[in-house]
């Protein structure tokens, strides 16, 4: 009986263990807007669409796609990134940066985007479903 429940706490911690040692892509978001939409819309001085991968995991991410998805007034407009290696707890920006598109405007001047890192998957990842963020650029915009 003894054995039997060493068994099974060996292989709890080596389940534990084994599920902690995974890649966790995520959008990254620029610092201090919370939950706001627009924490993601990092522009550059060409204002052209900034999209930055993080591993918060503890394993390296091998190379693999992102998507960035425009809502434009013509239709959904899909861009595809290439997302090399990301190191376990660190971040790569991608490149090139995104024209974003002349229709994806309101009177105001706010386009709504996704960004979905690992778009084909091709990650073994802790949570696969933070990979998905909706964001916005327009008049609010401080970067």
């Amino acid at each position: 009986m003894r054995s039997q429940t060493l068994m099974l706490l060996f292989c709890s911690i080596l389940a534990i263990s084994v599920l902690n040692c995974k890649s966790d892509l995520v959008p990254a978001k620029l610092p201090d807007l919370g939950a706001d939409p627009y924490a993601y819309c990092n522009l550059d001085d060409d204002r052209r669409l900034v999209v930055t991968v993080q591993n918060r995991g503890r394993a390296d991410a091998p190379a693999s796609k992102t998507r960035i998805k425009f809502f434009t007034t013509g239709g959904e407009v899909d861009m595809d990134l290439d997302t090399p290696k990301v190191p376990a707890g660190t971040s790569v920006e991608l490149t090139p940066h995104i024209d974003i598109p002349p229709d994806c405007t309101s009177p105001i001047w706010e386009c709504k985007f996704e960004i979905i890192v690992d778009v084909n998957d091709d990650v073994d990842e802790l949570n696969e479903g933070n990979n998905t963020v909706t964001g916005k650029c327009g008049e609010a915009s401080t970067s």
